[in-house]
């Protein structure tokens, strides 16, 4: 099974529901929520991002960091990469405003 994410553009309404595809994910949607609302469905990939994290975190050389991180930003539009950026110096930000 797998984690499906379904959110609406309308408001804050959201479910995380095991299915076994995205088709099975669209019939749950279909049959248990309101369908006058635009319904977003997408695989919950939390788990999958979290241990990349903690996999990163764990390469001890600087120098075989950046292969890995060079692959993982090829990934990413230049939309996304500014989005990323805006995000990096909001948290560094927020962390020099705590300290």
């Amino acid at each position: 099974m797998t984690k499906y994410v379904m959110t609406n553009n309308q408001d804050a309404e959201r479910f995380i529901v095991d299915c076994k595809d995205g088709t099975e994910a669209r019939h749950w949607v279909i049959n248990h929520v309101d369908l006058s609302k635009e319904w977003n469905i997408k695989k919950d990939n939390f788990v999958v991002k979290n241990k990349l994290d903690v996999s990163y975190r764990n390469i001890q050389n600087i120098d075989n960091q950046w292969p890995v991180m060079s692959y993982i930003l090829d990934c990413l539009s230049d939309k996304q990469l500014g989005i990323a950026q805006k995000l990096i110096n909001k948290s560094l930000k927020d962390e020099k405003n705590q300290n």
